[in-house]
């Protein structure tokens, strides 16, 4: 059977927001695969403060419920978070929700992040998630934590948008990298000050391939740093791929939903961080205790002791694990729970 969906996310043009372009990319899937589908977005939350104050995705919303009834779709996909925090939201999603009922639209909630948002993000997600007719999340440990909605629950895998179809992987000890924006759920300044004493000699090169703004960090002044501001997604797959391990210092932990986690193991590069539960076990992980300065250099040291013959069997299970965070994994497992719900 072949439906009609309407894709609502924000910033879907451009790479500064991962939810965004997951939304715009998810929706061309769907029309590869036969299905009418269209993305609804608008740029917004960009600004320490602008954030909390801008209404655009609200307008988006509204936008969306008058789609609704004038465009019959079959389902409408909400991807959040939104960049924005402004708590009015709550106000036009509860207006969608409403207009899908009227339409015998299904209301549809792809949820990215929890654990890791804050308060408000988390009571804005509380009620999205009361009001919708099905929700998608990214781990099992969700369908144990909201219990009393599991029912109205799946799990789809979050996939990596960098695609690497590389192997020639080559082994340099020295070569790390990190991927990905710099915020406050990332350790970055402990990742730093890590880098600092452990290259201490100079002999190692950190990659940090970001779309953010990274000057009031003063790279340079620290050794071995090579900084690749908004480059191509091809440009990032050369850069990771010719580096044996990705620092993914992502607070608290790392999951299945991170990005720059799922690009590393799909480049070959063995990740480090503080890994959760669903992640930690794999022999592949270079996990540490916490983002303590000492403890992440004792990891970034030991990195280094792997053998050669090690590392390229660990490389090769990243390859494997990281071949289930593809777009079309991700937009198969959709659609097969939009088929018993509909």
């Amino acid at each position: 059977m072949k439906y009609r969906i309407l894709v609502v996310c924000n910033n879907a043009n451009g790479n500064e927001d991962a939810v965004g372009k997951h939304g715009k990319m998810l929706s061309e899937q769907f029309v590869k695969m036969g299905h009418e589908s269209v993305v609804l977005s608008g740029k917004s939350g960009f600004g320490k403060y602008f954030s909390f104050l801008t209404l655009i995705m609200s307008w988006v919303l509204f936008k969306a419920a008058f789609y609704t009834i004038k465009r019959k779709y079959d389902f409408v996909i909400v991807e959040y978070p939104f960049k924005e925090h402004n708590p009015l939201i709550v106000l036009f999603y509860l207006l969608l929700f409403g207009t899908t009922k009227l339409s015998h639209t299904k209301l549809l909630l792809s949820m990215h992040e929890y654990d890791r948002v804050n308060v408000l993000r988390k009571k804005v997600l509380d009620v999205f998630m009361r009001f919708s007719d099905w929700i998608f999340v990214s781990e099992e440990k969700y369908l144990n934590k909201f219990g009393h909605l599991s029912k109205k629950m799946s799990i789809r895998s979050i996939p990596n948008h960098i695609v690497c179809e590389r192997k020639d992987k080559v082994y340099n000890p020295h070569a790390f990298c990190y991927m990905g924006l710099v915020n406050k759920s990332k350790a970055f300044g402990e990742m730093l000050k890590a880098w600092e004493s452990f290259n201490e000699k100079g002999e190692n090169i950190l990659d940090i391939i970001s779309s953010s703004d990274l000057s009031e960090w003063h790279l340079e002044r620290y050794k071995g740093i090579r900084y690749h501001h908004n480059i191509t997604n091809a440009e990032m797959v050369d850069v990771m791929f010719s580096c044996a391990f990705a620092i993914v210092p992502i607070l608290p932990e790392i999951g299945y939903n991170n990005s720059s986690f799922v690009s590393a193991i799909q480049c070959g590069c063995l990740p480090i961080g503080k890994f959760g539960v669903s992640l930690k076990d794999n022999q592949f992980a270079l996990n540490v205790m916490d983002y303590s300065v000492d403890s992440m250099v004792k990891t970034l040291c030991r990195a280094q002791q792997i053998t050669n013959e090690e590392f390229y069997r660990l490389s090769q299970m990243c390859f494997e694990f990281g071949k289930q965070f593809s777009l079309e994994n991700t937009a198969l497992q959709m659609i097969e729970s939009m088929s018993k719900i509909k």
